[in-house]
């Protein structure tokens, strides 16, 4: 069969050889019908031999220049994760004006340079972020942080940071950020465990640093992230008194009994003062509800 096919394709004879070349295996024999194929302008055809010679870049050239299918040699591309394939896909990418995908091709191609510059230029750094994945080495990463910096996007500056385990600087750009930012703060000195990193939040939330104090939920956030369960409890305490006083009594129920159950789910003691109070709320709770359906005597003797 090969015999027969090589001699047809020699000849042209491509109706001929067209049936048997299914049945061949030959990667050699379907790159010279590929070939034969694209030279007379049927480019499906030379694509899906191309395909079966294992050329993928070839099948990529011919759906982006001939076929004009490129979501197909997208699809090739990010399968082999061919360079040559990612090249050619870039470029066309960039002639389209599609920097997002552009960027991505551009890391696939090796061309981290060229990605994170058009990233910069078009305000595209958030996609070079997500197809970068674990691609680039520690100093790009400082590249993508001060870029963000600069942004005044100070969340993801902080991820970054934190990308390249540089913890202080991570720190320094999530207290400047949003709420998330400091959930993220809170999260990242957990991990780290290291007393300078946890004091400099510290003070952060205990208003040290710009004289405004945080909502005490943080700092009950950051004992629970490092495992101060004592401390968190004292937290968690302190915050239910203040719902109290704002007569939130259902909130500081909720902190309380939140509170409970992660200790008792980390099997650590329960404080006494957390128990007692947690009671009490609960009591109370029950005397509301019991008096608002009538049974004043339950009300009563839950008093």
């Amino acid at each position: 069969l090969e015999r027969a096919a090589t001699i047809y394709i020699q000849n042209k004879s491509f109706a001929a050889v067209a049936p048997l070349m299914a049945k061949i295996s030959s990667p050699k024999l379907h790159l010279q019908y590929a070939k034969a194929k694209e030279g007379e302008g049927k480019y499906a055809d030379a694509a899906a031999a191309y395909e079966a010679a294992n050329d993928m870049d070839s099948v990529v050239r011919l759906n982006l220049e001939k076929l004009k299918n490129p979501h197909k040699a997208f699809a090739v591309v990010r399968k082999t994760r061919s360079s040559e394939g990612a090249s050619m896909v870039a470029n066309f990418c960039l002639s389209n004006g599609d920097y997002q995908s552009a960027i991505e091709f551009l890391l696939l191609a090796k061309r981290s340079q060229e990605a994170f510059d058009f990233a910069q230029t078009h305000n595209a750094m958030d996609a070079y972020v997500k197809f970068a994945g674990t691609g680039v080495s520690s100093d790009e990463w400082v590249r993508v942080a001060r870029y963000y910096e600069s942004s005044g996007k100070h969340d993801q500056a902080g991820d970054m940071w934190t990308k390249c385990g540089q913890y202080d600087h991570a720190l320094r750009a999530y207290i400047k950020g949003n709420a998330d930012s400091l959930d993220k703060a809170i999260n990242m000195v957990g991990k780290a465990n290291n007393p300078s990193l946890t004091n400099q939040l510290v003070d952060f939330l205990m208003g040290e640093t710009d004289g405004e104090a945080k909502d005490h939920n943080y700092l009950f956030k950051l004992h629970m992230a490092l495992g101060d369960y004592e401390q968190a409890a004292q937290t968690s305490v302190l915050i239910a008194k203040q719902e109290q006083e704002m007569g939130n009594y259902k909130l500081a129920h909720s902190q309380l009994l939140a509170t409970y159950r992660e200790l008792q789910r980390q099997r650590k003691r329960v404080p006494a003062e957390l128990t007692r109070s947690l009671m009490l709320l609960h009591s109370y709770i029950l005397v509301k509800i019991l008096a608002r359906i009538g049974d004043h005597e339950g009300a009563a003797r839950m008093l």
